[in-house]
């Protein structure tokens, strides 16, 4: 049975490198990174503006729609990207009349940390700013592992069997940071 599972966090915690290793690891797994659908824009307006609304939810309902195709075909796909918890009527939405089950998994570190991570990355850097903006919107409710990571799910009432999966904390030791 195929299966969706929603990788989000701020930028440098690790969303892409986890979700690469997921996808790899499974027999028909599919990694679709939201970065590249924001980068398909040619005028594009910083997500993080309020006047980016409308392409941020164009952006989201692509995204669905290419996860419900494979879904669909029946691939496990892994979502990768800055996917908040007010984006998840749009994907419930989406995701309404698939039967698979449904994965929301938060990665969240020390605020230094993230920064220091997202910085200096080599692919995409980001500015200290953004991330300061975006640390209090990943906020959930958390379940923590001895890794020293915590790691949060969060449910909504329109997406059946939204669960964080046991797949995932075997990953969580040893995902490192993007080259």
């Amino acid at each position: 049975m195929a299966s969706i599972t929603i990788i989000t966090g701020c930028p440098g915690s690790g969303k892409t490198t986890l979700s690469n290793r997921l996808a790899q690891g499974l027999p028909k797994g599919v990694h679709l990174h939201a970065d590249d659908f924001y980068d398909y824009i040619a005028q594009k307006i910083s997500p993080i503006l309020p006047e980016a609304h409308q392409q941020n939810t164009t952006v989201m309902l692509a995204i669905a729609r290419a996860t419900a195709a494979y879904v669909t075909g029946d691939y496990d796909v892994v979502l990768d990207g800055i996917f908040g918890f007010w984006f998840l009527p749009i994907l419930a939405e989406e995701f309404q009349s698939l039967t698979c089950p449904v994965n929301y998994v938060v990665i969240r570190l020390p605020l230094e940390e993230t920064i220091l991570r997202a910085t200096t990355r080599l692919k995409n850097p980001a500015s200290e700013e953004i991330i300061r903006y975006m640390y209090p919107l990943c906020e959930l409710p958390t379940l923590t592992r001895s890794t020293g990571y915590s790691v949060g799910f969060r449910t909504h009432r329109r997406v059946p069997q939204m669960r964080l999966s046991s797949h995932f904390w075997s990953y969580l030791p040893s995902y490192g940071r993007d080259g």
